[in-house]
C-alpha cells in the first residue's frame, strides 16, 4: 500500500529526521544537512547527530505531520557548508551533511498510524507523551523502526497468530486489558520470535479449559471446550515498556514485552476441536503448548487471512435491542420498536433527532448505542447558547498564531477533532451526540454540516496535530464528512430553546420519547453499562448504513401509499419533496433488512418520524389537515378517508397506522384547546 518502488536494506542504524519546510530542497538535492552551531554558538545534539550517520543507515523522513520518504545513506556524515538552496535563518554556514538516496512513499504515513503506546516513552524523535520532539535528527527506537518497516514494506497481514492460554491467575489482567481503553497483552520474558509479530497478526487468547489442567496430551485437549476465547488483531509489533499496567504488577510482577490490540471477538464456550478449521492453522495445539509453558505463547502459521465479516443487519438490531434491555434501559411494551427505530433510522440517514419529555430516556439510548459501538468512538457535546456559527463545530484559523509553511494554526474544537478521528478510521462507526441541540439556533451552527450531508461536498478542514497545534495537513484543504460519522441530537422544549425549521427536520428522522404509566416499574433500577458489540456487529451496522438493500417486496405499493399522503399535504400547501419520498422508501427497505417486512409498519413510522414533525401552526391552518391525516391513519391507505372525521375525538376502532394516529390525535386535541400546536410537546 505504502511501499516505494525500491526499498533500502536495513542498515546498522535507523534514523528519524524532522525536515519541515526544508524537505523538498533536501530531497531534490539528495542529502540531509544541519549546522554545527547556532548563531549564538550553541551545539545541539540533534544537529551533531548528522556526523554520526554511516553509509547504509536507514533514514525515515518526516515532514508536515507525516513520513514522506525512506532513505538510505550513501555516505558517512561529513563536514559541509550550508547548501545554497537552504535558508540561512538562525544557523551558521558550517555544518554536517550526509548524502541520501530518497525513496518517496506512495502514500505518506501520518503520525496516528504509529500507535501511541509505541510512541509514549520511546524516546528518540518522540516526547514523553508520544508527540514529535522539536529537533532535526534522532536515532529511531527499534520498536518504532520495526513497526514502520512493516507498514512501508506492505507486509501481508494476518498470516500468523500468536496463540496464548490465559490461566486463572491471569484472568484479572485479561479483563483489565479489555476494559482499559488501550488494549494490551504482555509477557514476562522475551522470546526470539516475538520480533516476528507484525501489525495485522492475530492474538488468540483462550481460557477456562473445562478438562482441568490444560497440561494434557493433544488428543485429550481436543475433546474439551474453552470457557472463553478472545480474538484480537495486533496493532503494533511486540515492544518493551515497564510502566505498571496490569493489576498484578502492583505486587512486583512485570510484563514488559507488550503488543497493542484491536479486539475482534470475545465469546464462549467454544469447542477446541473447531479452532483449527476456523482459523486455518494449528491454533488448538498452540494454545495447549502455551498452557504447558505457562502462557508464554506459540506463533502459529495461518493458511488464510482472518477478516471481520459484517453481521446481518437483523442480527445487529436484535443484539442491540437485547443488550439495551440487559443494561436496564427498558421502554416497556415499546422497547423493541424504540430500539429498532433508533438503529434503522440512523442507518437510513446519519442524522437523528430525539425529542420528548426530560428523563424519558432519549439521551440514555443514544449514549448506550455509542458505548455499544465502542466508548472510544463516542463523543458527547453539550450545545451552548453562544454557538452562533459553524465555527462551534468546525473551528477556525487563528491568524494570531505563528505562520508556518504559509498557514496558521487552527482553533480545533472537540467536535472537529472527533470528526477528523472518524475520517482517519473509516472502518469503524463514530457517534457524535449533541445534547440539547436546540439551546442555540441549529440553522446557524449546523448549516455547514447539513449542507455537507446532502451534497457530499468537502466541508471539514483537513487538519493534523503537530506539537500540540492543529494545522493544515497534506492534500486538500477540506475533506467531506466521513460516511462512518453518525450524529444524534437531543431536543428539549421550553422557553429557553429554539424551534427547528423544516430545513433541519427535512434532513433527519425525529423520534419522540414518551413515558406511559405502565412503563413505570417500581422494581427497576438505574441503567448500568451496556455490553460492547462484537466487531462483527459494529461492522454490520456500518455496512447497513453504507448500502442500499434494494427494493423490497412491497416497494411499489408503499410508493403509492406515500403519494397519497403527499396529496393530502399538498391540498394544504404542506407537501414534501423528492428527498423525503426517497428516504421513506429507503427506510422501509432497511426495516425489511432488519427483519420487519411489513410496509404498513414502515409507513406508520415514517409518517411519525419524517412527516408529522414538520407540522406546526394555528387552528385555522392545521385543523382540516390533521383531520384528513387522522382519518387516513385510522382506515389505512387501502381505504378512503372520511371527510367528516374529527381527529380530536377518540375512535371506537383500532387504527391501521396506530403510532401516527396516536400522535395526530394528541396534536388535534392540543390544537383545539390551545389554538396552536407543534409536533414537539
Amino acid at each position: 500500500m505504502t511501499a516505494p518502488q525500491k526499498m533500502p536494506k536495513i542498515g546498522a542504524k535507523v534514523w528519524w529526521v524532522n525536515q519541515g519546510a526544508s524537505y523538498k530542497e533536501e530531497r531534490d538535492g539528495g542529502y540531509i544537512w544541519a549546522p554545527q552551531r547556532t548563531k549564538d554558538g550553541r551545539q545541539l545534539a540533534h544537529h551533531q547527530a548528522v556526523a554520526q550517520v554511516r553509509e547504509g543507515d536507514w533514514i525515515f523522513h518526516y515532514s508536515k505531520s507525516a513520513l514522506r520518504a525512506v532513505g538510505v545513506a550513501t555516505s558517512d556524515g561529513y563536514e559541509a557548508q550550508r547548501p545554497s538552496e537552504l535558508s540561512a535563518d538562525a544557523w551558521e554556514a558550517a555544518g554536517y551533511r550526509a548524502d541520501v538516496e530518497y525513496e518517496e512513499l506512495v502514500e505518506p504515513i501520518p503520525l496516528v498510524d504509529i500507535p501511541e503506546t509505541l510512541r509514549v516513552g520511546a524516546g528518540g524523535p518522540f516526547t514523553s507523551s508520544g508527540q514529535i520532539t522539536q529537533g532535526y535528527l534522532y536515532g529511531t527506537p527499534s520498536r518504532i523502526a520495526e513497526h514502520l518497516e512493516h507498514l512501508i514494506s506492505g507486509g501481508a497481514e494476518g498470516q500468523q497468530a500468536l496463540a496464548v492460554y490465559v490461566g486463572q491467575a491471569a484472568l484479572p489482567n485479561l479483563n483489565h486489558s479489555l476494559t482499559s481503553g488501550i488494549t494490551l497483552w504482555g509477557w514476562k520474558e522475551s522470546q526470539e520470535w516475538y520480533g516476528e509479530v507484525v501489525p495485522g497478526d492475530l492474538l488468540v487468547l483462550g481460557s477456562g479449559f473445562d478438562g482441568g489442567s490444560p497440561r494434557v496430551q493433544a488428543g485429550e485437549f481436543l475433546e474439551h471446550n474453552l470457557g472463553r476465547l478472545v480474538v484480537a488483531r495486533c496493532k503494533s509489533t511486540v515492544f518493551s515498556a515497564d510502566d505498571p499496567y496490569w493489576p498484578d504488577e502492583t505486587d512486583g510482577v512485570t510484563y514488559p514485552h507488550r503488543v497493542e490490540l484491536e479486539v475482534l471477538s470475545d465469546e464462549g464456550p467454544v469447542a477446541i476441536a473447531d479452532l483449527d478449521s476456523r482459523f486455518g492453522g494449528e491454533i488448538a495445539e498452540g494454545i495447549r503448548m502455551s498452557g504447558i509453558t505457562q502462557g508464554r505463547g506459540e506463533l502459529v502459521h495461518l493458511d488464510r487471512r482472518i477478516d471481520v465479516t459484517p453481521a446481518d443487519f437483523g442480527e445487529v438490531v436484535s443484539r442491540f435491542t437485547a443488550d439495551l434491555n440487559d443494561s436496564g434501559l427498558r421502554f416497556g411494551r415499546r422497547h423493541e420498536q424504540v430500539a429498532r427505530s433508533f438503529a434503522v433510522s440512523l442507518a437510513t440517514k446519519p442524522f437523528l433527532i430525539l425529542t420528548g419529555l426530560s428523563g424519558s430516556g432519549k439521551t440514555q439510548v443514544a449514549l448506550a448505542f455509542g458505548k455499544w459501538l465502542g466508548q472510544e468512538r463516542l463523543k458527547v457535546l453539550a450545545v451552548r447558547p453562544d454557538w452562533t456559527s459553524p465555527e462551534a463545530l468546525l473551528g477556525y484559523e487563528n491568524s494570531l498564531s505563528e505562520q508556518i509553511d504559509g498557514g496558521y494554526a487552527w482553533n480545533a474544537p472537540e467536535a472537529l477533532r472527533f470528526i477528523l478521528g472518524a475520517h482517519k478510521d473509516p472502518h469503524h462507526p463514530y457517534l457524535l451526540l449533541l445534547d440539547e441541540m436546540n439551546l442555540a439556533h441549529v440553522e446557524r451552527y449546523f448549516a455547514d454540516v447539513l449542507s455537507g450531508m446532502e451534497s457530499g461536498e468537502a466541508i471539514v478542514p483537513n487538519l493534523v496535530e503537530v506539537d500540540g497545534e492543529w494545522r493544515r495537513g497534506v492534500g486538500p484543504e477540506l475533506v467531506p464528512l466521513p460516511p462512518n460519522l453518525f450524529i444524534v441530537g437531543t431536543v428539549n422544549v421550553d422557553e429557553t430553546t429554539y424551534m427547528f425549521s423544516p430545513k433541519v427536520l427535512d434532513r433527519a428522522n425525529t423520534i419522540e420519547f414518551r413515558v406511559e404509566t405502565d412503563d413505570l416499574d417500581a422494581s427497576s433500577e438505574r441503567p448500568g453499562d451496556i455490553a460492547l458489540a462484537t466487531p462483527e456487529l459494529a461492522a454490520g451496522f456500518l455496512h447497513a448504513a453504507k448500502t442500499d438493500p434494494g427494493p423490497g417486496g412491497a416497494e411499489s405499493e408503499l410508493a403509492e401509499w406515500v403519494k397519497r399522503v403527499h396529496v393530502l399535504l399538498a391540498e394544504e400547501g404542506r407537501e414534501f419533496g423528492h428527498r423525503t419520498f426517497h428516504e421513506i422508501r429507503l427506510f422501509a427497505r432497511k426495516m425489511e433488512a432488519a427483519g420487519r417486512a411489513d410496509p404498513l409498519e414502515a409507513l406508520d413510522l415514517q409518517l411519525l418520524q419524517k412527516v408529522l414533525p414538520r407540522l406546526h401552526g394555528s387552528r385555522s391552518e392545521l385543523t382540516d389537515l390533521l383531520n384528513r391525516l387522522g382519518s387516513f391513519c385510522l382506515v389505512g391507505p387501502a381505504s378512503e378517508p372520511d371527510d367528516d372525521f374529527d381527529a380530536a375525538e377518540q375512535p371506537s376502532r383500532d387504527a391501521a397506522l396506530p403510532r401516527s394516529f396516536d400522535k395526530i390525535h394528541r396534536m388535534a386535541k392540543r390544537l383545539r384547546s390551545n389554538h396552536f400546536v407543534a409536533f414537539a410537546e
